[in-house]
């Protein structure tokens, strides 16, 4: 019973912001700068294929996305640590879009590998992504315990002035809490998660998070009800 009100829980809020694509096959575009191009060229000509790849997981063409994300990977010089990071990431993201978990978590552990050592640099809201990102990926994986350490590390790194969109990434990071908490029997602490969960939906005019709120709601309600028929 544990398992099956654990399983219905954790429909993951991730699906409200990430669209699969059906898979097609794409072949990798040639992203290579011009041959007599110097170092500043170089850098603005990847900037623009990483914009155009931006772009394209905006409008959740992942298919695209990757195969450009990984061309740029491929012909990137060796110095060009920051454009890497970013490739990297876009890398994620549309595999992630993809639903292709497993090969995205070792990117996000990468990242965050080398965020911790000081190898990479990235701003508040960046970095945030990368961990949720590592969250739910763990998540989609049935790594719950992994995923609830993973998900406490994204709130702790936001402060207390919140973007819309970090507010969601906290949201379903509490979600991630409530879910492994409630799988383990820690209701008390799964009720609680929630609660924190839905706070960060309330008191906004985003349309997402007024979307994701009453679905928080209803899952609260299932496993408070839950609690009670097992008490």
């Amino acid at each position: 019973m544990i398992e099956a009100i654990a399983a219905r829980v954790s429909q993951p809020i991730v699906r409200l912001w990430l669209r699969e694509r059906s898979p097609k096959k794409m072949r990798r575009p040639d992203v290579a700068p011009p041959p007599d191009a110097d170092k500043r060229a170089i850098e603005l000509h990847f900037a623009k294929w990483q914009e155009d790849t931006e772009q394209l997981l905006l409008h959740h063409d992942y298919i695209a996305a990757l195969a450009i994300a990984e061309a740029v990977q491929a012909e990137l010089p060796p110095d060009a640590r920051q454009q890497m990071v970013a490739a990297r990431a876009q890398q994620g993201d549309a595999l992630m879009g993809l639903k292709r978990w497993k090969e995205a978590l070792p990117i996000w552990e990468e990242l965050i590998a080398e965020l911790e050592q000081g190898r990479a640099e990235l701003g508040r809201h960046s970095q945030m992504r990368v961990y949720w990102a590592r969250a739910v990926s763990l998540q989609e994986l049935g790594r719950l315990p992994e995923a609830e350490r993973a998900a406490a590390q994204v709130i702790k790194l936001v402060g207390t002035t919140r973007t819309t969109t970090e507010r969601s990434h906290i949201a379903h990071a509490y979600e991630i809490q409530a879910v492994s908490a409630a799988g383990a029997g820690r209701y008390e602490a799964a009720i609680n998660a929630f609660d924190a969960a839905i706070a960060q939906c309330a008191g906004t005019d985003d349309p997402e998070l007024n979307r994701v709120k009453p679905i928080l709601e209803r899952k609260r309600q299932m496993l408070v009800t839950h609690v009670r028929f097992v008490r």
